[in-house]
């Protein structure tokens, strides 16, 4: 299995990968006798992807995987369990650096990606 999927395909393997752990539709409140009370329904991840460099053949490919659908499945290394895990998210933010356009072909860098589980 490669890094990283997207719907059972492989992508380029990012160069940065951040697991974000978060609590969702959590609600925290003091009691009466001042001891915190947390309301959490879920565990939730949410991935920031970084590529140093990529083609534009590789960047359309991965925007179209990403954007096609407002969400997708997602594979890739999970810290908390140490094996591939999938979950299904959304890509919230892109962020594309080009960094040269020569003979024809972009080459874009810096490419940043959020995924948020849904």
């Amino acid at each position: 299995m490669a890094f990283l999927q997207i719907n059972g395909m492989d992508v380029p393997s990012p160069s940065e990968l951040k697991v974000r752990l978060f609590d969702a539709g959590a609600s925290e409140e003091r009691s009466a006798s001042g001891n915190l009370v947390v309301d959490r329904a879920a565990v939730k991840r949410e991935l920031t992807l970084r590529w140093a460099a990529l083609t534009g053949q590789q960047l359309q490919s991965l925007l179209a995987a990403v954007c096609e659908a407002v969400f997708f499945d997602a594979t890739y290394p999970d810290p908390v369990t140490g094996h591939p895990r999938t979950m299904t998210c959304r890509c919230g933010e892109r962020t594309l650096g080009m960094h040269r356009f020569a003979d024809g072909a972009a080459l874009w860098t810096n490419v940043e990606m959020k995924w948020t589980e849904r």
